[in-house]
């Protein structure tokens, strides 16, 4: 698992801005662990190729999943985002409620290693 490879998947994409900054640095953290990590996303990727917007992390994290194993849930209201999501992110746990609920539902929360919160 190589941080050159994180930087070739996504830096393109994402482009030079803020966003990147904040991907690379959690994405090289979770990856230097070299361990399953566990995540929990408020807010799914909610369209294609929306980069700059409110983003695709959903896919970024799955990306993390796929290379270090862990496990990933979001949770979104909105039922076309969280169809969008499970289609580009498939070891996700896309749920369709509100985040809130969503959180004090989780099983083990102390499991976590990050909670991301994306948001509009």
């Amino acid at each position: 698992m190589s941080l050159a490879e994180f930087d070739r998947a996504f830096k393109s994409k994402v482009g030079e801005n803020h966003r990147w900054a904040g991907f690379k640095t959690i994405a090289y953290y979770l990856l230097a662990k070299q361990e399953p990590v566990h995540i929990a996303e408020t807010g799914c990727a909610r369209q294609e190729h929306n980069w700059s917007g409110d983003g695709q992390s959903t896919q970024v994290w799955n990306w993390i999943i796929e290379r270090t194993g862990g496990s990933l849930v979001s949770f979104d209201i909105d039922p076309k985002a969280v169809a969008y999501a499970k289609s580009v992110a498939p070891l996700a746990d896309v749920h369709c409620i509100d985040s809130v609920q969503g959180l004090r539902m989780m099983p083990k929360p102390e499991q976590l290693n990050y909670s991301i919160v994306t948001g509009k």
